[in-house]
């Protein structure tokens, strides 16, 4: 069984700000996450690579958002072989907390 990763996240630039490179064959499995605009307020979109795979989520100065999930149900997955990715709308800080693991496709 894959270890679960926790990780903690900062990250405060205008891009797809990489949480978990991509592994070749692997997916990305998100079972849960929570995160905080705490330099101000931001747009977040969790990305596989590129591409959308949720949101995209405003935030206020200061607001938190979070999801839970379990290793059965995970919050989210990437597309094998590429990496988790957290966009930000603006260069303010947004700071929080991810746990993931890594599976074969």
């Amino acid at each position: 069984m894959a270890t679960i990763i926790n990780k903690q996240i900062s990250f405060s630039a205008i891009a797809d700000n990489v949480v978990q490179a991509a592994v070749s064959g692997q997916k990305v499995k998100v079972v849960g996450y929570l995160i905080s605009a705490s330099g101000g307020a931001n747009t977040v979109t969790w990305k596989t690579s590129a591409t959308a795979i949720s949101g995209p989520f405003d935030l206020a100065a200061d607001e938190e958002l979070g999801r839970q999930g379990t290793r059965l149900d995970p919050v989210m997955e990437t597309v094998a072989g590429q990496g988790l990715n957290l966009a930000l709308s603006a260069a303010t800080a947004v700071t929080g907390e991810i746990s993931y693991y890594l599976s074969e496709v």
